[in-house]
């Protein structure tokens, strides 16, 4: 989002548009989800390559966003989590077995 802003700070001087408007607004930008923000992003485009005239908002208070993307964190972590410890080798018998003798056919191959 950094560079985002750093590519985008030429054209906040070429409209003269004050810090505070655009932090402002990058800091609910920041909060959408993926989908949302390239459909955000995409709807700005048009809206200056068309010149239509229509309203793009974000609407919405930002702590309820920040809980929201707080607890998908958490949750993203919690998978992860489970997905490293379910990662670990199986050492039923069947697995021990294969393992020993060399696979499903057994070291000749199949017959």
């Amino acid at each position: 989002m950094k560079q985002v802003s750093r590519t985008l700070e030429p054209i906040r001087r070429k409209f003269d548009l004050p810090n505070t408007t655009t932090e402002a607004l990058d800091a609910r930008v920041k909060l959408l989800t993926m989908p949302l923000y390239v459909l955000y992003t995409q709807l700005l485009y048009v809206k200056e390559a068309r010149e239509e005239d229509f309203t793009i908002g974000i609407f919405g208070r930002v702590e309820d966003a920040e809980n929201w993307d707080a607890r998908e964190r958490a949750r993203l972590e919690d998978d992860a989590e489970v997905n490293a410890k379910s990662e670990t080798p199986t050492t039923n018998r069947r697995h021990q077995k294969r393992g020993r003798f060399g696979g499903r056919f057994g070291r000749s191959g199949p017959t």
